[in-house]
């Protein structure tokens, strides 16, 4: 997955040679739902019917439970202020660079999402958290 002209582009490695294999969102908390969309349709198979291994452009892995860490951490974010538009933004999308605005596609970098792992009777779960970048 990359972050380009404002747009989240997923391609999906792995499909049947003639299928479209790519997909964009503009927010990023959307592109799990749209990539299982396309892969259920053009499989014809539910849409947790499988796995989904992300991979950025670079080589860098996110699980599937850091996703879901993330969507989590999106949806605790009651507001936050664009420092791209200035817009006072209700309920913000968090992705892996950092917190997205949903006016202009602006991803703040500035807070780093870090990534915890913590051990559960079934294994272990994901949680992110938004902190001040070592940049």
């Amino acid at each position: 997955m990359t972050h380009e002209n404002d747009l989240w582009v997923a391609v999906v490695d792995g499909l049947p040679a003639g299928m479209n294999s790519a997909t964009d969102v503009e927010r990023f908390a959307d592109l799990d739902a749209e990539v299982r969309d396309l892969i259920a349709g053009l499989l014809d198979v539910g849409r947790h019917s499988f796995d989904v291994d992300w991979r950025f452009a670079d080589g860098a892995r996110v699980s599937a439970g850091q996703m879901r860490a993330l969507r989590r951490l999106s949806a605790t974010l009651s507001r936050w202020r664009c420092p791209a538009c200035l817009s006072d933004v209700r309920h913000p999308s968090v992705g892996p660079g950092g917190v997205e605005c949903p006016l202009c596609a602006h991803v703040d970098g500035r807070r780093a999402v870090r990534f915890t792992r913590r051990p559960t009777r079934a294994g272990y779960t994901w949680t992110a958290s938004l902190d001040e970048a070592d940049r």
